[in-house]
């Protein structure tokens, strides 16, 4: 079992966390002051979205033990999700609060960001250990 794998359910878990507290970034923004975002319902999403993540890597590292592929493609992907979640609440707090008042669209273009930036080293990280085997 890879490092990756093994760890599963608490990345899983850090992610539902992070894409929770985004969703109330976005929806959940106080009514006078759209730059601030109620701590009571952020942290109870955020809990809620880490036992749905934990709960959800916990089924994708036993799929794992049974398809041997699927670790493969579970450590490529998992990095650049978990740098696209971190980077999405930076786009919210950097955006422009006049063009983008939700910070819907500096959001995703931050996540797109940490995503590809992170999938691509993912990608020449495995290919490179690949060639030295």
């Amino acid at each position: 079992m890879t490092l990756t794998v093994a760890y599963l359910p608490a990345c899983s878990a850090l992610l539902g966390g992070l894409w929770a507290m985004s969703w109330a970034m976005v929806h959940m923004q106080s009514a006078t002051d759209r730059s601030r975002v109620s701590l009571d319902q952020s942290v109870l999403l955020a809990l809620l979205g880490m036992v749905g993540g934990c709960l959800f890597g916990w089924i994708l590292k036993r799929l794992c033990r049974e398809w041997p592929l699927l670790p493969r493609f579970v450590s490529l992907f998992l990095p650049a999700l978990m740098a696209g979640s971190i980077a999405a609440p930076f786009g919210w707090l950097f955006r422009d609060h006049r063009e983008d008042c939700s910070g819907v669209n500096a959001m995703t273009q931050a996540a797109m960001l940490g995503f590809v930036v992170v999938f691509v080293l993912s990608m020449a990280a495995q290919f490179g250990s690949r060639s030295h085997r």
